[in-house]
């Protein structure tokens, strides 16, 4: 029977197997572990922690060395591969052959074996690609510690049968958890190891990423401090990276940016999502579009990313297009004027009735809540709305009597004209189409195409309204302007059967609260 002192042997040895994982750890932090150089080293660790438990192995009274170098050599060579493994064993061997005693044989070959069942296990059960589970690393231990005990046959006879007495409990029940422990030490370590890798690769994918951004990128704590800075926004501050670190704006910046930026970082720390475009107040007063945003982590924000590109010359060029466009739409508003004056020209008693329309049109349209696009087309289309007039005879425009029906069918014409004139013109609105329709009517008796409701466009409904007060009410060749009522009565008679019922009652809205033409 063994006594007490085996336990004490028993618990060297396995803090002898902590120390191999630990060594085993430090070794992989410093080379790279599929190198043969890494693979040699870890071979001479793991051979000299199978030495270390030999010499703290117990003597049996037969003579037998018992140690727990099978569960250093199958584990081992299990987790760190097969060529640390054949390294091992062989030094285990030599040091176990040195030794020399009755079990020198069985000694040699539990070595042989650890290392052989280790590596076949490895192979098959794919463990450097797989975690083994806690069921598999159970069976692994018995499975060498059953072959282990198996190769008690190699021990003289005399010896053979008390050898098996004395260690078949501990080698049978104790050795195989010793290996479910050692294993998971393993286990978490690799994990472990694992995690810190795609740690560092995600760093160095992000810093290689932040890094060919065409702007500032930046990380800060709740503190405000950096945390991360890209290099474009350490060149910014003509300062480098690692300078950065740990800096808050009021230490880097003068009180009026540090305040800016300050501002859009507290903003985003409420849980806004920040983008703005704003002029920098540094030297230079350039303009920037920053996005800052919070990241989150149980619940509150826990870190700030941001990101700014220097849009100068995007904003300058865009001022200079909006320049442009403001030039443009001058010019063709000064063609549109130009047209018209040429019609007044042409029909002096209709002086000014584009521009009169034009005026309540707008209103009419602003009241109904049409949008500043939409008011603005008007507005044009009023202006130009008779410009087809241009191909009638001035005889005819200036007749002090009534026309004649072949006469009127002429000036029926100007429409068409008119929209054959302006389509050549690209309005952000269909003015050309809104000229076109200015005679139509709700019920289809109106002209050139007698079209019926819908199909006439909403904004040529309000102008049509506002073309029949004014023409009403002003001086014609063949009559004197007729009194406001006159209009008034013709309008409400006409809502919702020749006219827009809505146009006819915002335009009663706007004359009832005052309206007065400004163009005489």
């Amino acid at each position: 029977m063994l006594d007490s002192s085996w336990f004490v042997a028993l618990m060297q040895n396995a803090a002898l197997l902590v120390v191999l994982v630990f060594v085993y750890d430090l070794l992989a932090r410093f080379f790279r572990r599929q190198t043969l150089a890494f693979k040699l080293l870890t071979g001479l660790v793991l051979g000299s922690i199978a030495v270390a438990v030999m010499l703290a192995a117990l003597e049996l009274p037969s003579g037998v060395i018992f140690d727990t170098r099978s569960v250093v050599l199958s584990t081992g060579t299990l987790f760190y591969g097969t060529i640390p493994g054949l390294i091992a064993g062989a030094i285990a061997v030599v040091y176990r052959a040195s030794l020399g005693g009755p079990g020198v044989v069985m000694g040699v070959a539990v070595c042989v074996m650890s290392v052989v069942v280790g590596a076949a296990w490895r192979r098959w059960r794919q463990v450097a690609r797989r975690d083994p589970s806690v069921l598999e690393l159970y069976l692994f231990g018995l499975t060498v510690h059953a072959l282990m005990l198996a190769l008690t046959v190699t021990l003289p006879w005399s010896i053979a049968a008390e050898t098996l007495g004395d260690i078949a409990a501990p080698v049978i029940v104790i050795y195989p958890l010793a290996s479910v422990l050692l294993g998971l030490l393993m286990i978490d370590q690799r994990r472990r190891r694992r995690s810190e890798q795609a740690l560092r690769e995600s760093e160095e994918r992000f810093a290689a990423f932040a890094g060919h951004v065409p702007g500032r990128v930046w990380i800060r704590d709740r503190a405000l401090r950096y945390l991360h800075v890209n290099p474009q926004l350490a060149a910014d501050l003509g300062r480098r990276e690692n300078e950065l670190i740990g800096k808050a704006p009021e230490d880097l910046w003068e009180p009026d940016v540090a305040a800016s930026a300050r501002a859009l970082c507290e903003r985003a720390l409420r849980g806004e999502v920040v983008d703005v475009t704003e002029r920098w107040p540094d030297d230079e007063g350039g303009y920037y579009r920053s996005l800052v945003f919070a990241v989150h982590g149980k619940g509150e924000a826990t870190l700030l990313g941001g990101l700014m590109f220097d849009i100068t010359a995007q904003h300058e060029a865009n001022e200079e297009l909006e320049r442009r466009a403001v030039r443009l739409r001058l010019t063709a508003e000064g063609a549109v004027l130009a047209m018209g004056n040429i019609v007044e020209r042409r029909d002096p008693y209709t002086a000014g009735h584009e521009r009169r329309v034009a005026e309540l049109a707008v209103a009419i349209a602003t009241r109904m809540g049409m949008s500043g696009g939409e008011c603005d087309g008007l507005r044009l289309a009023a202006l130009t709305h008779d410009v087809g007039k241009i191909s009638v005879p001035a005889e005819i425009l200036s007749k002090p009597g009534r026309l004649s029906a072949i006469e009127f069918e002429l000036i029926k014409v100007h429409a068409q004209a008119g929209h054959d004139v302006l389509q050549t013109i690209a309005f952000e609105q269909p003015v050309a189409r809104m000229v076109l329709q200015h005679h139509e009517r709700l019920d289809g008796s109106g002209y050139p195409s007698g079209l019926r409701g819908d199909d006439i466009l909403p904004a040529t409904r309000v102008m049509a309204v506002a073309d029949v007060y004014e023409a009403m009410t002003s001086h014609r060749p063949y009559r004197p302007g007729l009194p406001t009522d006159v209009a008034v009565a013709e309008l409400r008679a006409g809502a919702g059967v020749r006219y827009d019922a809505q146009a006819v009652a915002c335009c009663l809205q706007v004359l009832g609260e005052g309206f007065v033409f400004t163009t005489n």
